[in-house]
């Protein structure tokens, strides 16, 4: 027997939603006016915090970058990209403090997008407006976003690309049950098209606030669903928000593209609805920024340098192992290594937490190293299979940032405004006029500068849980672990995915004990703690009872159906059918004819919609009364 199945949502007859939806709260609750208020909060603080620190903060990363831009000889030892940032601050102001103003700007910008994304996924407007604050006034974070950096927008992508993945979630989430994917976050009970009836081929089927509505003619209501015309540019502008920040965190820093594959691919097994997308926009992101450093940067003049920073870590390997073992060492390597820098140096200067006492002193010839890049990496090798365990726990040491809450092996925190007269004297190219000129400190408040310190000094320990990176990202992985699981949706698991992708990375290549390699774990992680009070928007709101109960004191009507399947079948000879609603309501009613397909006319469908309406119910057309007007039991 042919038949025909509608699934939809059905709610109460005035549309108003049960007290356990997301019903926007009055701070913030619109997400303009969410996204507003965060954006101005959070800009004023790091406002004190770009005053505090004028023009910006400078590490000798930061002085190279300057002295590049400022000498015109650029090179790809940093993210030339980085690079063109400072160049065009410096020409268009003559000094650094307008990058680090625009990074505060884009920070607290990426912070009320995140938040408005986020917020579609359940949790207090009020809980993410305070995360975001709380998050930069902390110093770490506070005094990392004026710092001359490449991290620093390496991390603001990172914020701005968890907003987008949050949006797709709630995109995703909406999609089942009917809810219009543009109003996600807008709170439940707004629905556009209030009232509107679905008979065309199918059986009749209220619709009262709903989105979309699985159709005979093919149209799916599962995660992958194909969007409606009018949510397609949102899913395009969607996918281009995704490729740019995928595009830019390859540009921002080295290990990028690590970061961007493992992302990718991990979303693309999550988000099974949009994988193809997401495995395009990290393909192009790759490929983008691949063609940019192979051929767009030597094109342009860029000076390859042929930088020993992606070898540096095989090299402090080689340390290790004739530290640990010399005898083992063939004479041919050994005289290799000493071609480099003296066997001592090799043995005194070895670490396996950081690569800096081997490849940065006045011993090691970094020149002789990159001409005997080959033979070194082939040492390296015969060194790994000859002793894979050495070669493993120096790696895992000096990954400790990464995977490890506890302090080890000395911290690199953020540089501060004392140390940079340290940085420029230590090398002469930073002795240069025009570096000078920019490289500076000069707060525009001396009591603004005298609160920074003290801010500093009383929050800055304790050090696991201010600075470890590794810290939040487990908080985080608890924490959308927990949404995951009350939900019963593993593609929320999404969300931690740009955590993983960047702890990973630091466990495959590390050079330092930095906290600004584990940067964006720590962001994210505080950003992601109000969705431990996100609820299950199909939970009851309080004490087990439905909302609306009586006995739980709701003034809701009772009626909630969040998946609805009316099946209609044509006409056939047998037992009388089931009487339809109308007939149930009102004896007088006459049940109303088929049509020659089997299925009911328009007018029948119209009327018994207004016959429900009327009795101030939203309920299948079809079936006895009790099975939708039982009050003890919803759950049928």
């Amino acid at each position: 027997m042919t038949h025909g199945v509608v699934a939809g949502p059905a709610w109460p007859v005035d549309g108003s939603p049960e007290r356990d939806d997301r019903r926007p709260e009055r701070l913030g609750g619109h997400p303009v006016r969410l996204g507003a208020l965060t954006f101005v909060l959070a800009q004023a603080v790091l406002l004190f915090w770009w005053a505090a620190r004028y023009p910006g903060l400078f590490s000798p990363d930061s002085l190279h970058h300057v002295w590049q831009a400022t000498t015109g000889d650029w090179n790809t030892h940093h993210p030339v990209g980085y690079t063109a940032l400072v160049w065009l601050s410096v020409q268009l102001t003559g000094g650094i403090g307008a990058l680090t103003l625009v990074q505060t700007t884009a920070l607290a910008a990426g912070l009320a997008y995140a938040v408005t994304g986020l917020r579609r996924l359940g949790g207090p407007a009020g809980g993410w407006v305070t995360a975001a604050v709380l998050l930069v006034a902390l110093p770490p974070v506070g005094t990392f976003a004026v710092c001359v950096w490449k991290d620093v927008p390496f991390v603001i992508c990172h914020v701005f690309l968890l907003g987008t993945v949050a949006r797709l979630l709630a995109r995703r989430r909406s999609t089942p049950t009917g809810a219009p994917a543009g109003d996600a976050g807008s709170g439940a009970g707004h629905w556009p098209d209030a009232r509107r009836t679905a008979t065309r081929h199918t059986g009749t089927v209220v619709r009262h606030g709903a989105g979309v509505l699985a159709r005979r003619a093919g149209r799916r209501t599962a995660a992958g669903a194909r969007p409606e015309p009018r949510d397609r540019p949102q899913s395009r502008g969607l996918f281009w928000a995704l490729l740019g920040e995928l595009t830019l965190i390859c540009l921002f820093r080295q290990n990028g593209f690590v970061v961007v594959a493992i992302v990718s691919v991990l979303l693309a097994v999550l988000l099974r609805g949009t994988a193809l997308r997401v495995l395009l926009a990290g393909t192009v992101a790759a490929t983008v920024a691949l063609l940019t450093n192979w051929a767009l940067l030597p094109a342009l003049g860029t000076r390859d340098t042929e930088s020993l920073v992606a070898f540096e870590t095989f090299l402090a390997d080689l340390a290790v192992g004739y530290a640990e073992k010399p005898s083992e060492f063939p004479a041919a390597d050994l005289t290799l290594l000493a071609q480099v820098a003296p066997l001592a140096h090799w043995q005194r200067s070895a670490n396996c937490h950081t690569v800096d006492p081997t490849v940065y002193h006045p011993d090691f010839d970094r020149r002789a190293a990159a001409a005997h890049r080959g033979e070194l990496l082939s040492a390296w090798w015969r060194l790994a299979r000859r002793a894979p365990e050495t070669v493993l726990a120096a790696r895992v040491c000096r990954s400790s940032i990464a995977w490890r809450p506890t302090p080890a092996g000395g911290l690199h925190a953020n540089p501060t405004a004392w140390a940079l007269p340290v940085y420029l004297e230590r090398d002469q190219r930073f002795q240069r006029e025009e570096v000078l000129a920019v490289a500076y400190s000069r707060p525009l408040g001396e009591r603004i500068s005298d609160v920074a310190d003290v801010l500093s000094r009383r929050v800055g320990q304790p050090e696991w849980l201010l600075w470890r990176g590794a810290t939040w990202a487990y908080l985080a992985y608890l924490t959308i672990g927990l949404l995951a699981w009350r939900r019963r949706d593993r593609a929320l698991l999404a969300l931690a995915t740009l955590s993983l992708g960047n702890q990973l990375s630091v466990l495959l290549v590390n050079h330092a004990q930095a906290a600004r390699y584990m940067a964006a774990p720590f962001v994210l992680g505080v950003l992601l703690l109000p969705l431990l009070l996100a609820r299950d928007p199909d939970r009851p709101a309080s004490g087990g009872r439905a909302a609306g109960d009586p006995a739980a004191g709701g003034t809701e009507p009772p009626l909630r159906v969040t998946e609805l399947t009316v099946v209609a079948e044509p006409v056939t000879a047998g037992p009388p059918a089931q009487p339809d609603l109308a007939t149930a309501l009102d004896p007088t009613v006459r049940t109303p004819r088929l049509d020659t397909a089997g299925w009911l006319p328009q007018s029948a469908a119209t009327s018994q919609v207004e016959a429900a309406e009327e009795a101030g119910l939203r309920a299948p057309p079809f079936g006895p009364a009790d099975w939708w007007t039982d009050s003890p039991d919803r759950s049928r």
